[in-house]
């Protein structure tokens, strides 16, 4: 089995979960979709699926063991998740009691479109630059087509200081958490406990020592307080919907399980509204959330109606695993100046750009990387570049 079978199998028993476990489709674990960058969750498995570590075979526990270890780690989580519910819930009422005027006059327009996008500055009042989306807001707004946009704020740092009026350019915007009904959380922490409670049976069940391994990894992380906040996108949804009753609904499309619950909450409004993902970054190969069909995937992670592509060598590559998907040829906001003076090549400046990922463990193992070659190449120079979250 060398590396990219280990990908395909990983993939396959992450689909087989999601198929035996409908309830994960409400739950944004991460590591349950296999996409770009992978989560160390899923390096730490390929590891062990990889023939060249010398382990192939799944940890073997009983299930008195199983069970033991989960209900450990589920008396610790069950009162964390619920007073967190708590807390959320008392976040939102602050969040609508100082949202209580822009929603209320963004409620009396009509919009024919909403984009739910992410703001990294939440304290932000000046000019609003939409990191994924450019001035996709005005160009439609020079068409006469309305959109307005929901900003979520990833890092939930200084929440607190979400604007509470119009942004100086006039954009229309909205924070997304000023949607969610303040009984969402607690409706979000019981889907979580019925999400633990199946895998864990899985983990008990199943016949695969891999997928037990794996459903048992989802089980003791199913009440995790960090599923929460992502989880109560089905209601932004949901809400967003049934406030404005738009034609579609546009989000980014990278593979993540936000996605798919966002996208829940808009068909359980409305049936008709039409879900748009922005596919704006690059395809891998081992990117099974967006390539891979096989086992139903299709089905199982939750597909847009309209993905605008990258390009048409990325729509080419979706073309297989997006069937029931109009594809659309898009291109980018995150576009250059055009280049002035000398273009060519010019080795002698030896640069090395480091551009990590998301995830915090990749951003520091790279940056100390980068300063240990910084020392012994005196002579080139590293560009470290941050992740905007």
């Amino acid at each position: 089995m060398d590396t990219q079978t280990s990908v395909e199998r990983l993939a396959d028993l992450l689909n087989e979960l999601r198929l035996r476990c409908p309830e994960t489709a409400w739950l944004p674990l991460e590591w349950l979709t296999l996409k770009h960058p992978l989560h160390p969750v899923q390096e730490a498995l390929l590891r062990r699926l990889d023939p060249g570590t010398g382990r192939t075979e799944a940890p073997r526990a009983s299930s008195r063991w199983t069970s033991s270890l989960l209900a450990g780690c589920w008396v610790l989580q069950i009162p964390s998740l619920a007073w967190y519910a708590l807390f959320f819930s008392l976040r939102l009422a602050l969040i609508r009691l100082r949202l209580r005027r822009p929603l209320r006059a963004l409620t009396r327009q009509p919009f024919a479109l909403v984009d739910k996008t992410w703001c990294f500055d939440p304290g932000l009042i000046g000019p609003f630059t939409d990191f994924y989306f450019g001035d996709l807001q005005e160009q439609l707004a020079s068409r006469r087509v309305r959109l307005l946009l929901l900003t979520g704020n990833p890092s939930g740092v200084r929440w607190f200081r979400l604007p509470a009026r119009p942004r100086r350019d006039g954009s229309l915007h909205l924070a997304e958490l000023a949607l969610v009904p303040l009984w969402a959380p607690f409706r979000m922490a019981i889907r979580q406990f019925r999400a633990a409670l199946r895998l864990a049976g899985l983990a008990q069940e199943a016949s695969d020592p891999w997928l037990r391994y794996i459903a048992f990894l989802g089980a003791r992380e199913a009440l995790s307080r960090r599923n929460l906040p992502l989880g109560l996108l089905f209601w932004v949804g949901h809400s967003a919907v049934r406030l404005w009753r738009p034609k579609a609904v546009l989000t980014l499309y990278e593979g993540y399980p936000w996605e798919s619950c966002f996208w829940g909450g808009v068909k359980a409004a409305d049936p008709s509204c039409r879900t748009v993902g922005y596919q704006h970054t690059v395809l891998m190969r081992h990117n099974r959330a967006l390539l891979g069909n096989g086992m139903g995937g299709e089905q199982m992670l939750g597909r847009p109606d309209l993905v605008l592509c990258l390009g048409p060598r990325t729509e080419a590559m979706l073309g297989a695993s997006h069937r029931r998907s109009h594809l659309l040829p898009f291109g980018t906001f995150r576009r250059n100046e055009p280049p002035q003076g000398e273009t060519g090549p010019r080795p002698e400046r030896r640069t090395v750009l480091v551009a990590p990922e998301g995830y915090w463990e990749e951003t520091f193992a790279l940056f100390s990387e980068a300063l240990r070659a910084a020392r012994e190449l005196p002579d080139h120079r590293f560009i470290l570049r941050c992740h905007p979250v």
